[in-house]
Formats: C-alpha cells, structure tokens, sequence
C-alpha cells in the first residue's frame, strides 16, 4: 500500500507544478488600445471627436446625422430579427443608418500595427437591403482590408472577393485580425481563423473606417460596433523560460520519485 503521508506530500507539489505550469503556458497578451460604448463619452451619444477609452485618436468623419444615414448609441438588440442577440456593453452599443443611397462612416486612428499585434472588433448588422454593404475596412495611406456583407450574399467577405463562410447572422460577432509578418495576417471570428492571407495593399495601417452603404431604413438594418481593441501577445523573457524549464523538470523529477517511493512502500510491506 502507498505511504499516506508521502502521499500528501508528492499531491501538493504535484498541484503545485500543474498550476503553475498551466500558468506559464497560459498566453499573456498587453493592451494597447481599447475602447467601447460604455466609456462615459458616449452618455450623450455618438460624436465627431468623442474619445473613450485609451490608445486611439479621437472619432471622425461621423457629421451630422440626416434622415439619410446617422450615428447613434443604442442597444445592439434591436436589428435584424428583434430582440436578435447583441455586442452590448452597459447595455448599448455603437450604431449606424443608412438609406435612399447614402453612407454612414466612422473613423478611427491609432498607432501603425505591427507584426505581432492583433486588432480587434465586434461587429452586429442587421438586414441589407438590395445594393447595400456593411463592414469595416483597415487603412493607411490606401485600403489594405476589408470586412465586410453584400445584400443577396450568404457570407461575409474579405476585400469583396474572399469568402469567409462565415454565414449571415443578426446576433453579432467578434472579428480579430493577427499581422504574422509586415504584409500577411491571419482572420478569425468568433475565435476561430477562418483565412489566412496577404493584404491588398502593401501599406502600414494605422486606422479603422466602419461603414453602413445604403443597409436600409428602420431599426432592423442597423448596423452596431463595439469594443475596439488592439493587443499584442507578450514574449516571456529569457530568464522566466529558464526558471519554468527547471519548475518542469523539477515536476517531472518528483513525479518520477513519486512512483519509486510509491513501488519501495508498497514492496516493504509487503
């Protein structure tokens, strides 16, 4: 039979290596930027030069809201097949109309990303209207991508030519584009990659563009973003990889001894 006491003792350390190993494993990543609708900015709505959160520059290219296209805050629910699900924070959400052929833009600046970083959004639109578009498109000194839904088309498509076979839907998502080199990246909604590609136009990218063309009228084909969001995933330092390498083979080691104690206690007794 095994030792109780060495028993308790070996389970401790071996909670101890599991925890610790899980965490080291465990990716770490930094924000750089953030910002969403519940930021205290957006009380009073949606306006050029309205700044919440951190790391990005001010809102633009929002105007004047007309019976054509407008921008608002309101909760993310009330498009498509209402009460449909939602991207809310606090409730709400960052909205767009447009109709009778107009445009709703919103602009959005930041630090260039770079290889590493991981640019992020979640987006909710409701239905499109024939010869509508909805979606976002990343920017520098030209387009190098976009995000976006045609009306008549069942997915979502990249620079209008690269199926996601990601499927319509009224209840909202997460779109997260990774740089894995200075030209190519890897898409992933919803935390699962769907594409991995090169961009259209070679060029740093250091703002976001959101945009509803001619979606339609009436709550259901709004279009809401929110929580925007840049990480970058951080590198351990070399010292920390050395000492969880030794916390690893030191697990290993007293897992070895477990089962030699475990074999000689149950052999004397017997």
């Amino acid at each position: 039979m095994t030792h109780p006491i060495l028993t308790a003792r070996f389970a401790a350390f071996a909670t101890f290596c599991g925890l610790n190993l899980f965490a080291a494993s465990a990716r770490a990543d930094l924000q750089i930027a953030f910002d969403s609708a519940a930021e205290v900015v957006y009380d009073d709505g949606w306006h050029d030069g309205d700044n919440g959160g951190f790391g990005f520059s001010g809102w633009g290219e929002l105007g004047i809201s007309t019976n054509s296209f407008g921008h608002f805050v309101f909760d993310s629910s009330a498009n498509g097949f209402a009460p449909s699900g939602n991207i809310n924070t606090a409730g709400r959400a960052w909205g767009m109309y447009a109709n009778n052929g107009a445009t709703s833009t919103a602009l959005r600046g930041f630090d260039a990303l770079l290889p590493g970083q991981t640019f992020s959004i979640a987006m909710d639109n409701g239905f499109v209207d024939p010869g509508g578009v909805v979606g976002f498109s990343l920017i520098g000194v030209d387009t190098a991508f976009t995000f976006s839904f045609t009306a008549g088309d069942s997915n979502y498509m990249i620079d209008n030519s690269i199926d996601t076979g990601f499927g319509f839907t009224d209840d909202g998502f997460t779109v997260a584009l990774t740089l894995t080199g200075e030209t190519t990246y890897d898409l992933a909604i919803n935390g699962d990659t769907v594409h991995s590609g090169t961009f259209s136009q070679i060029t740093p990218i250091f703002a976001v563009r959101l945009f509803n063309s001619n979606a339609g009228p009436d709550p259901p084909r709004d279009i809401f973003f929110n929580s925007l969001s840049i990480t970058a995933a951080v590198v351990p330092e070399a010292g920390a990889v050395v000492a969880w390498s030794l916390l690893a083979g030191g697990c290993i080691v007293a897992s070895i001894l477990r089962r030699s104690a475990s074999a000689k206690v149950d052999a004397d007794v017997a």
